[in-house]
């Protein structure tokens, strides 16, 4: 694995310079805390290969934040397949019936579990290239790692 490391320029919001300080060393802290939550709740996701197929395909282009939002992104989730029925595609067996169990699973875990839903789609759009949806577990953090130390 690449032990090189890249400087990256980041924008917090005021309320978040304020709340870890506009140093690097906090902005480090506060991303390092990020990165501990992420793998702390990895081992939580109960989402099938298909299920993560269907939220990239659903989710491509309409990666907003949700501002935190569980109900807003579950309903971005419903509208997107409403258009395209994706559903039914990739969750073949009884498309809206399990729809509707996994947002219920979605929705009733915290905001961070919606987050990393949206990292890990994120991750696949900047990858598909080299993703084998059969294969590749690219939703997880060591895919996430070992593509980078391969990169």
């Amino acid at each position: 694995m690449s032990s090189a490391r890249k400087q990256v320029t980041i924008y917090p919001s005021a309320a978040a310079r304020i709340i870890v300080g506009n140093s690097s060393p906090g902005c480090n802290s506060a991303i390092e805390c990020w990165v501990r939550a992420i793998r702390e709740i990895e081992p939580r996701m109960k989402i099938s290969r298909a299920e993560w197929n269907f939220l990239a395909d659903v989710l491509n282009g309409s990666l907003a934040d949700h501002t935190w939002n569980v109900v807003a992104f579950c309903q971005d989730i419903r509208d997107a397949n409403q258009i395209g029925g994706l559903a039914k595609k990739w969750i073949v067996n009884n498309g809206d019936a399990a729809l509707a169990d996994l947002l219920d699973r979605i929705s009733i875990n915290n905001p961070i579990y919606m987050q990393y839903i949206l990292l890990a789609v994120r991750h696949y759009w900047a990858n598909c290239d080299a993703i084998d949806l059969k294969k590749d577990e690219w939703w997880t953090v060591n895919w996430w790692l070992s593509a980078a130390a391969e990169g």
